[in-house]
């Protein structure tokens, strides 16, 4: 059907029967009659192109049915389909088949039928959606939530639309509802959806996001085949039926399906994953032993695929990675690690250099993060976060932990070795416990040495500057007694600022700093010249009156601090190899 498809659209118009404004050709409808109605049942020449203006009358009786043999016995193009203003039914599955539809046209004064602004047909209550044009004026389109009918085809060969939201007042998408729609990117089922049907979401070969509702019970053979484009599939554990042959099959891109629920009850045909050429992983919720329970499930073929089993969704989360920094955020608590069991972060952690716990955590469970080899940075967002104990055990390399908020550590939670940056007023204490002011919008460290603001400044600049947003720490500006701060720029020129009485957020250097010139920066941009590379490198001293050999110096030491730092994490790495070497060794 696909290839009969693409070749009836690529027909030239010297085949077409008909133009836009040329009446029908005699005879071209077949018609019944009786008690006065007047049907249309069909036509006499298959193949069409052009407009179709189905009349009011035939015979002098009034058209009220047109019924499914109409467009079951049509191919063709039409350009504009107008129906009848006295038309009473539409018979079933009249839409679609094998002819398409470019615009459809119905007289306000029809009292069962009507359009919307985006061309759609409907009954009149808008309770059945019949057809939505194949070359609307919209990209993106929600079905009203009065519909609770869709017809079979309803969106098929959509050539413009590329989003559909479809409400749950709809329970089921029907057999061939969006096929052939090679516009559409993403399809969002809300909660109240239940079945997809039998070529449901089919050949649409620039999908690439299908949106599962957790009320969805049932997909039917080949129901979600042929979207080239998806990478991901999330099958909700409401999931009862998975049946027949691809019912998730032919997605050329798809890498990854989870499985939310265990499957318990669902019967899995060894061909229900077939032909996803790239699928690399199957998630799935329960454990080996649980998906092995099920001799349908045990006999299915992966098709090369690596089964995981384990996995553990936490609904609303949001995780984010790039530049070797790992962003949480979306759920109140992160919980701890436990054997056999992972998370959307998990394959992340291991190589992160940095962490972003965001504003919604309030709880972070034990071991979460142990044993992050790469970690060196963690910005914890929220207020009154709990931390449990060993949350971050053996994270050798871990130099810097801030928290943005009130936090409420167990003992053993932070590791010794980190700098841990709190808020004054913070319970928190330690040797290694430094305590900072942001009121007002100014930063200022209480009794802190300029290493400390540097590194603060350094990890909140790379952290917040790529992930987040200055704002969340509160700073507009910055205020650090007899402190003045040295930067780089991108064409390797020192800038220095000297003067740190702050307006509007601005670090404005005095005229004579430096080399004369006057330099203005706002603590915004300090981070994100550090963040995107403008800067960098920054550094901060005590002197208040610096000349050039001073400054030298300043950076000498700074470059010396940062190869000593980079040797450190060398040798920490080497130590933890030869470590999981030998554990590796005493387990032979």
């Amino acid at each position: 059907l696909a290839v009969f498809l693409a070749l009836m659209i690529a027909v030239p118009a010297v085949f077409a029967a008909g133009a836009d404004d040329a009446p029908l050709p005699e005879g071209f409808l077949t018609y019944t009659i009786t008690d006065g109605k007047a049907t249309v049942t069909g036509v006499t020449d298959s193949y069409y192109e052009g407009a179709i203006t189905l009349p009011d009358y035939i015979e002098g009786c009034p058209v009220t049915t047109v019924n499914s043999g109409f467009f079951e016995n049509l191919d063709g193009y039409v350009t504009t389909l107008t129906l009848p203003s006295t038309m009473e039914t539409i018979g079933g599955g009249w839409c679609g088949q094998t002819c398409i539809v470019e615009r459809i046209v119905i007289s306000e004064d029809n009292e069962y039928f009507c359009t919307d602004d985006a061309g759609a047909l409907f009954d009149k209550d808008k309770t059945i959606l019949y057809k939505f044009p194949l070359v609307g004026p919209c990209t993106e389109y929600e079905i009203p939530d009065t519909v609770t009918v869709l017809a079979n085809s309803a969106f098929q060969c959509m050539n413009v639309l590329e989003y559909v939201k479809v409400p749950g007042s709809i329970e089921t998408i029907p057999n061939m509802c969006f096929t052939f729609s090679h516009s559409l990117k993403t399809i969002e089922l809300c909660e109240g959806v239940k079945s997809i049907g039998n070529n449901a979401i089919a050949e649409c070969h620039n999908m690439e996001h299908v949106i599962l509702p957790s009320t969805l019970e049932a997909i039917d053979s080949c129901g979600i085949s042929g979207c080239n484009k998806m990478k991901e599939l999330v099958i909700p554990a409401s999931l009862k039926t998975l049946s027949g042959t691809m019912a998730i099959g032919d997605n050329d891109e798809l890498e990854k399906i989870v499985f939310l629920g265990e499957l318990e009850s669902v019967y899995l045909y060894n061909s229900t994953l077939k032909n996803n050429k790239a699928l690399k992983e199957v998630w799935f919720a329960g454990s080996e032993e649980s998906w092995n329970a099920n001799a349908a499930n045990s006999a299915i073929n992966l098709y090369g695929a690596t089964l995981r089993c384990g996995y553990s969704y936490l609904p609303g989360v949001e995780v984010e990675y790039e530049n070797d920094i790992l962003s949480i955020d979306g759920v109140e608590s992160i919980p701890g690690a436990s054997d056999g069991v992972f998370y959307d972060w998990t394959d992340y952690s291991a190589d992160c250099e940095a962490l972003r716990i965001g504003e919604s955590v309030r709880s972070v469970g034990a071991n979460a993060f142990a044993g992050c080899p790469e970690l060196t940075e963690v910005v914890i967002c929220g207020d009154g976060v709990t931390v449990a104990a060993d949350a971050f055990a053996d994270c050798d390399m871990l130099e810097t932990v801030i928290a943005l908020g009130d936090i409420a550590p167990e003992k053993g939670a932070l590791p010794d070795g980190a700098s841990v940056y709190v808020p004054e007023g913070s319970g928190v204490n330690g040797d290694n416990v430094i305590k900072y002011n942001c009121k007002d919008g100014v930063l200022s460290f209480d009794g802190a040495i300029d290493t400390d603001a540097y590194r603060f400044l350094d990890t909140v600049a790379v952290l917040c500057g790529k992930v987040g947003t200055v704002s969340e720490i509160r700073v507009t500006s910055l205020r650090l007694s007899n402190v003045a701060l040295t930067y780089i720029d991108k064409n390797g020129d020192r800038r220095y600022i000297e003067d740190n009485t702050l307006t509007d957020g601005a670090i404005t250097a005095g005229a004579t700093g430096g080399d004369g010139k006057e330099v203005a920066l706002t603590f915004n941009e300090l981070c994100a010249g550090i963040a995107d590379g403008t800067i960098t490198s920054f550094y901060l001293s005590t002197s208040m009156e610096q000349d050039d050999e001073q400054i030298d110096s300043q950076v000498d030491f700074n470059i010396v601090e940062q190869i000593v730092i980079v040797l450190r994490k060398i040798l920490k790495t080497i130590v933890t190899l030869l470590n999981r070497l030998f554990l590796l060794l005493k387990s032979l």
